[in-house]
């Protein structure tokens, strides 16, 4: 009789992937459908609605802190985020499930960023000017970020109300002394842009936002079904071993 083999012990990841799926196991159990769904259709588009009131009053109003109701939009906002983050990312159990909870609601973070720029062409198409500038001086930098240590370079640019900032990569690089033509806000609440300008689309730029907002929507409703069913399952298959 040949002797028995030594039982091959399963690989790290597979044993990290199953104590992950075992943590789960009762979060899930305590998942309701409903509610979740109900949470969902209440809290993405009021978040989204104090996100979009804010970028419109420092667009249209006023800037960042120049006022309470500047402060208090702000705050508010930051509850939001923080809530958002919290319920759909940060409640889930175990690195795994937060990585995963994370990249299925990445479409909630494109939204304001999408939500920025097209109100800040609404802001220069209604009051913007136009004129030439002059590049006085070219600033190279790093910028302070984890996610891009590429080098830039700031342009002070000369215009006739001041002087007006623009940003490129070292490839794009303009000369001092260069002309510039220049969109910049006379009352200095969005940033200038190099360029022809553009004539800001109010409609696409709803039907965008409102795009990626459905879409994150639809994304949290699946993403929960489906953790829902997984228990659902294992909940019937341990009611037919017993």
């Amino acid at each position: 009789m040949s002797p028995k083999r030594p039982r091959r012990r399963s690989p790290f990841w597979r044993r990290k992937l199953d104590a992950e799926l075992a943590a789960a196991a009762p979060w899930e159990a305590r998942l309701d459908l409903r509610r979740e769904i109900l949470i969902a259709l209440v809290a993405i588009p009021a978040g989204a609605a104090c996100i979009g009131l804010l970028i419109w009053h420092r667009a249209f109003v006023e800037p960042l802190g120049a006022s309470p109701v500047s402060v208090l939009l702000i705050l508010l906002t930051a509850a939001v985020a923080i809530g958002w983050f919290w319920w759909f990312v940060l409640r889930e159990p175990g690195r795994l499930w937060k990585t995963l909870a994370l990249l299925i609601h990445l479409p909630l973070a494109f939204a304001p960023i999408s939500a920025i720029d097209d109100t800040e062409a609404m802001a220069l198409d209604e009051r913007g000017v136009t004129e030439e500038c002059t590049v006085e001086s070219a600033e190279e930098y790093v910028p302070r970020s984890r996610w891009n240590n590429d080098m830039r370079v700031r342009h002070g640019m000369r215009c006739s109300t001041g002087t007006h900032d623009h940003v490129t990569s070292t490839e794009h690089r303009h000369d001092i002394g260069t002309r510039l033509q220049v969109v910049y806000d006379p009352e200095e609440m969005v940033e200038a842009r190099v360029g022809e300008p553009e004539e800001a689309d109010l409609g696409g730029a709803l039907a965008v936002s409102a795009g990626i907002l459905l879409l994150g929507l639809a994304g949290r409703i699946a993403y929960v079904w489906w953790r829902v069913r997984r228990s659902r399952r294992r909940g019937t298959a341990r009611d037919r071993g017993r």
